[in-house]
């Protein structure tokens, strides 16, 4: 592995310049979250090479529906995006390359810009809301509880959890939302809404949802930031 960031990884950029677009089909990234992308069109190839000389920023967007059947490669793309840096990158020898992208936040696309033989955008950065800090401990705690009933922990008492001082509502939010399972159009509404109160809302009855159904055991094991011990 190459390292390939020449900054700070956590730190956003204004986006002076347009950044590459890598689209993708049924899944949405967040900001906080961790890609690995493995890229072997030649396109895509030239594309990261380049990125990689430069900043390493990335815009990965959802496509909307009709992907399958468009063959110009322009298929229309959901607005908003996560830009994420290169963090790391490994060249294989078939000439694809292995890159990991770590989100850095979100941002609105403004319009394409040509001259690529990938898509490119000018970006406008997106800041989350702020949002009250007894609020945001009464939601990270419902967000606890409905992951411990969701395992199937013994303990039931929302009151016995113990809260990481230092989690941050949106990105726990984030790194829920990109590791549940949940339809594209949901997600992305979820990366879509700034206010990090109504995202934790949302996955507390998606939570909820999820325990009816019985659907997920172990997402608590891969989530940082938390313990229900």
């Amino acid at each position: 592995m190459d390292p390939s960031t020449p900054k700070d990884p956590d730190v956003m950029s204004d986006y002076s310049e347009a950044v590459p677009i890598f689209p993708l089909a049924g899944l949405v990234f967040f900001p906080g979250t961790v890609l690995p992308l493995h890229l072997f069109e030649p396109r895509y190839r030239e594309m990261a090479l380049e990125l990689l000389e430069g900043e390493g920023l990335l815009a990965v967007a959802l496509l909307e529906e009709g992907w399958e059947e468009d063959a110009t490669g322009e298929t229309p793309i959901f607005p908003i995006v996560t830009v994420g840096r290169a963090r790391r990158w490994e060249r294989q020898e078939d000439g694809s390359l292995n890159v990991e992208l770590v989100g850095l936040g979100r941002a609105r696309i403004l319009g394409e810009v040509t001259g690529k033989s990938w898509r490119r955008a000018r970006l406008q950065p997106l800041e989350e809301l702020p949002v009250d800090p007894e609020e945001t401990r009464e939601l990270s705690q419902s967000l606890l509880w409905g992951l411990q009933r969701l395992v199937g922990a013994e303990k039931s008492d929302p009151s016995e959890i113990k809260l990481d001082p230092s989690l941050d509502l949106g990105r726990f939010c984030d790194s829920l939302a990109f590791l549940l399972p949940m339809e594209p159009a949901r997600k992305m509404g979820l990366l879509a809404e700034l206010d990090p109160a109504v995202r934790a809302r949302a996955l507390v009855a998606h939570l909820e949802e999820l325990r009816r159904k019985g659907t997920l055991r172990r997402v608590v094991h891969i989530l940082p930031g938390f313990s229900l011990n």
